[in-house]
């Protein structure tokens, strides 16, 4: 329900950030005497403001972020200007409860994009879940909300989105994961990591009796010459119900199949990327947004990808990227988003330590099924970021 105060926060939104930082202020004064472990925990509150102004030469949605351009054959095409503030952060992470051998810590965090108008904002729950590790075994635990095995890169850009429907697959959900780390000699390392989670449905379809398997085979090690590297194998495959009408139940599946590496050039730059495959990952981000189209519909596949250059030159960090959604035709509807892609370059440069301002120039291009021709846009985004 919406808050009748012109600039309020709903009710809601104002009880999570009572607790967040009531939570942060306890843990930190010492002042949690109901067991003689939290007596010793420490909290310490991170985040960022950001302000975000962007300009776009024609409609792309959903305007504050980019994921794809609008239908220019059913949309205006015309220009728009935005100013944003919705993606400023704010988390808290609480560690201590721990014993010998055994460490435990908890991590809340949220953003402004739940909702409602622009200048009154719910709350976003983005990352809730404790962690409790044994370092001395490789071994740790971690159950509730936070990014998932799949597609574990994110493109540094200053999009909220992060090239979701345009390559980057991965997002949040609920779960409990188990990760064994494994030294081969002193530079290398194999990560293992399994995860049962929450499988997100559309509204309308139902869950199965079981959650969607997660699971990643990671190496990080140093090359000859001394260029550090870091690659992975993940994926997924989950289930889940619909009811066309006729007295039956269709089963649908969810899966993909990612590759991602990290590679250190020389110092102060990076190349990093993804590629992946699977069918009905709208809510993984992929398939531009597309998983079925009803209950009684077959399965969207789609492939992609994306790759960055990244570098840091003193105060100045300097980016270059593309990427790429194409979900297979098939199975789209009429005016089915055929493919997406965009191409981007930022640059920011840090004022302070805690001040950063950046600006990136990007060309998105969208597919329709049926259209005459392609959707795009120009966007030019400004940022200014406090990080604290």
């Amino acid at each position: 329900m919406r808050n009748s105060l012109a600039g309020g926060t709903s009710g809601f939104s104002g009880v999570w950030l009572a607790i967040l930082f009531g939570t942060a202020m306890v843990a930190g004064s010492g002042m949690a005497e109901q067991t003689g472990q939290l007596e010793k925990a420490t909290a310490s509150v991170y985040g960022y403001v950001k302000m975000d102004a962007v300009w776009d030469d024609s409609m792309i949605m959903p305007g504050n972020y980019a994921t794809y351009v609008a239908d220019e054959d059913k949309a205006p095409n015309r220009d728009e200007f935005l100013v944003t503030a919705r993606e400023t952060r704010l988390g808290a992470r609480i560690a201590g409860g721990g014993s010998e051998g055994v460490e435990a810590m908890g991590t809340v965090e949220g953003d402004f994009y739940g909702g409602t108008l622009e200048n009154k904002s719910n709350v976003m729950l983005r990352h809730a879940f404790l962690e409790v590790s044994w370092p001395g075994k490789g071994v740790s635990l971690i159950a509730g909300q936070t990014w998932d095995l799949v597609g574990p890169l994110n493109p540094s850009v200053l999009n909220y989105s992060v090239m979701w429907c345009s390559g980057n697959v991965g997002y949040r959900r609920p779960q409990l994961r188990v990760t064994k780390t494994m030294s081969i000699c002193s530079d290398q390392r194999v990560e293992l990591a399994v995860a049962a989670a929450r499988t997100i449905v559309e509204t309308g379809l139902l869950n199965s009796g079981f959650p969607t398997g997660q699971a990643r085979v990671g190496y990080a090690g140093v090359l000859p010459g001394g260029r550090k590297v870091a690659i992975g194998v993940s994926g997924h495959y989950g289930e889940f119900m619909g009811d066309p009408g006729d007295g039956r139940l269709n089963s649908f599946q969810t899966w993909s199949v990612v590759g991602d590496f990290t590679m250190f050039l020389v110092a102060g730059v990076s190349l990093k990327g993804e590629l992946w495959s699977g069918e009905n990952l709208e809510a993984y981000q992929g398939g531009v947004g597309q998983g079925i189209l009803n209950a009684a519909s077959k399965c969207i596949g789609a492939s992609g990808g994306w790759v960055m250059v990244d570098s840091g030159i003193g105060p100045w960090t300097l980016g270059l990227g593309c990427g790429l959604d194409d979900p297979r035709n098939g199975n789209l509807a009429a005016e089915g988003k055929a493919r997406n892609g965009a191409v981007f370059g930022k640059v920011t440069y840090a004022i302070t330590q805690a001040v950063t301002c950046g600006l990136e120039v990007s060309h998105w291009e969208t597919r329709y099924k049926d259209a005459a021709k392609d959707a795009e846009s120009a966007r030019v985004q400004g940022s200014m970021i406090y990080r604290f």
